[in-house]
């Protein structure tokens, strides 16, 4: 983001920060790199479109973490780790996939494989999050989720039944309910809009 580039080590527990050369395009570590719990595995980012917050889904700790980012030395501060279902538990097989901010900046969505979860986090105006939301996402082994620019529509790619679901998201919950609808789709594993 900006001048400078993340990186999830998800065997690491941490998330790498590089200030960019934008002549030489040259990498050079900050340190220190930032912090999950040990055992949470980092998978991907999401970023605030203010560029203040960065929430890792952490692949093997079932968690959302959330940063808040210093814009001037791209530096990520821990405020808070939460479980990504209601009961916090973390069933053998279970992992976290997917995540991706909601345009309205609302909403933080995050997909769990094995029991095939869509959880949904509100975002306070501070950048923490609460859990709204837990339920079976309707595909199999979501790899990937993606919401159209406008904020109506959340879709859920399917790795292992071939499927991209669309889901309906509520404007005034950020919640998304199941349309029904699905597309064939073989093993989809990333999803993006075209801008």
């Amino acid at each position: 983001m900006g001048s400078f580039v993340y990186a999830c080590n998800l065997g690491g527990d941490e998330i790498g920060i590089f200030a960019l050369d934008p002549q030489t395009g040259a990498l050079t570590p900050r340190l220190p790199f930032a912090q999950v719990p040990p055992g949470s595995g980092p998978r991907h980012l999401a970023f605030s479109a203010d560029g203040k917050c960065v929430y890792a889904d952490n692949e093997m700790g079932l968690t959302v973490t959330a940063f808040a980012r210093d814009a001037a030395t791209g530096a990520l501060t821990a405020l808070q780790t939460l479980s990504t279902r209601a009961d916090g538990a973390t069933p053998d097989g279970d992992t976290a996939a997917a995540i991706v901010l909601h345009p309205s900046g609302k909403w933080l969505y995050v997909s769990t494989r094995g029991s095939d979860l869509l959880s949904v986090f509100r975002v306070g105006p501070d950048g923490k999050l609460e859990l709204a939301d837990a339920r079976p996402l309707g595909v199999k082994v979501p790899r990937a989720l993606a919401v159209d620019p406008a904020g109506r529509w959340l879709l859920a790619a399917g790795q292992k039944d071939d499927a991209v679901a669309v889901l309906k998201i509520d404007p005034e919950t950020g919640l998304a309910a199941p349309t029904g609808e699905k597309a064939a789709v073989g093993a989809p594993v990333a999803l993006l809009f075209a801008p």
